[in-house]
């Protein structure tokens, strides 16, 4: 929970009691992780955030969002790795900026492939 509102400011006394901008009202995060050497390791990553601004005079508003990530691995043989990673899995685009456009943050992507662990080095 964050109360960040303009409490003095004699250069333009209108901006008193105004949220400040890009900074939610609340704000959470969770990440859940488990790891076992015979099937591998997982991590589902859960963020919300609540309504902003995305100016000082409170205008534009930045809506709520919740965004669910998810990657696992999994090593496949000497030095070989393979893994997937799925983000935004609610395909739920978060509102980045509104000023005075809107832009929306990413949609749901998904990638994978096979990391070789060379002596230390990821290629």
């Amino acid at each position: 929970y964050a109360h960040s509102v303009v409490t003095k400011f004699a250069v333009t006394p209108a901006l008193i009691g105004k949220w400040l901008p890009d900074v939610p009202r609340e704000s959470a995060t969770a990440q859940i992780r488990y790891q076992k050497a015979s099937i591998g390791d997982f991590v589902l990553s859960a963020r919300n955030s609540g309504r902003a601004f995305d100016d000082s005079a409170n205008i534009f508003i930045l809506h709520s969002f919740f965004q669910l990530d998810a990657y696992g691995s999994r090593s496949i043989s000497h030095g070989f790795t393979a893994f997937f990673s799925a983000q935004n899995l609610t395909n739920r685009r978060a509102e980045v900026s509104r000023t005075p456009l809107l832009t929306q943050g990413i949609p749901f992507i998904a990638q994978g492939g096979i990391k070789y662990d060379w002596g230390g080095r990821h290629l």
